[in-house]
């Protein structure tokens, strides 16, 4: 990619360089009373084999490579729970996988519920393998569908800081944000990038999204257009002159970045259709 000059850099937070990835512990659950007295000492590997799925699905370049997906983690500040849960329908009961997601701001009402077994279906619930194998494949399906993942995105992921600062270039009218293109492996044309923060003086939120997160190696992060800004006077469209007098380290406070669109990249290593050495 086209390298820049970045002159005139208005620093938001001291950060010398880009960090890891935000982590997130992620794990599977049994609660469906069901399952709970059919598998009974088998529960946990079942557990155990679905938590993997969920691992293997999250980590797929399609879904959300960006995070650092972890189980077992008990210092993950940011932790989705999946649980098969049940309810009364028809003549017994119906089973539900549910996503429960929190952070270091607090916890979200469960969510994003699908039956997986229908009230009238044969859940053969004492049959570890083929409850294992139904489970799996459920979740599976969950994440091909791109409606589900951005569902899942807007519910939790998005909500996942992966920053908490952000440098201004004056001069380019641009962003660079401290976490490095090869982490967020996000299209360059579709994705984009949410920045939150609070007024020092009163508290007021703000808000700017970022477009074109171009990979920046010489700074180890991302080079990103500003699509709007929105803080204390009218929101703007793209740069505006307010945004290095309004959005400097003496006048705003608790700077979150999150991805609020993701598109993955086609493959590693491509910037603008264009193979590079990058």
């Amino acid at each position: 990619m086209k390298r820049f000059a970045l002159a005139t850099l208005l620093s938001i937070a001291a950060v010398a360089a880009a960090g890891e990835p935000p982590k997130v512990d992620i794990r599977f659950v049994i609660e469906a009373q069901q399952f709970v007295d059919g598998l009974q000492a088998s529960r946990a590997s079942v557990e155990r084999a679905v938590t993997q799925t969920l691992l293997d699905e999250c980590r797929n370049q399609k879904s959300f490579p960006f995070v650092r997906w972890v189980n077992g983690d008990p210092a993950a500040e940011n932790r989705l729970v999946v649980a098969l849960v049940q309810r009364r329908a028809g003549g017994d009961f119906e089973t539900l996988v549910e996503y429960r997601g929190t952070t270091k701001s607090g916890a979200f009402p469960p969510a994003l519920q699908q039956v997986v077994y229908r009230w009238f279906a044969a859940k053969n619930a004492e049959t570890t393998e083929l409850v294992k194998r139904h489970l799996q494949a459920a979740v599976h399906s969950q994440f091909e569908n791109d409606k589900f993942r951005n569902d899942l995105l807007r519910y939790f992921v998005s909500q996942v800081p992966l920053a908490e600062s952000v440098d201004l270039d004056t001069r380019a009218h641009q962003v660079v944000v401290p976490v490095a293109g090869t982490a967020l492996q996000a299209d360059e044309h579709q994705s984009e990038l949410s920045v939150s923060f609070f007024g020092k003086s009163d508290g007021r939120p703000g808000r700017m999204t970022l477009r074109e997160p171009r990979d920046y190696p010489q700074r180890n992060g991302v080079l990103c257009a500003v699509k709007d800004f929105d803080f204390v006077e009218p929101p703007t469209a793209g740069w505006s002159d307010r945004i290095p007098q309004l959005f400097i380290v003496s006048k705003v406070r608790d700077v979150r970045v999150t991805m609020s669109a993701y598109v993955p990249r086609p493959y590693a290593g491509v910037h603008d259709g264009k193979l590079t050495n990058d």
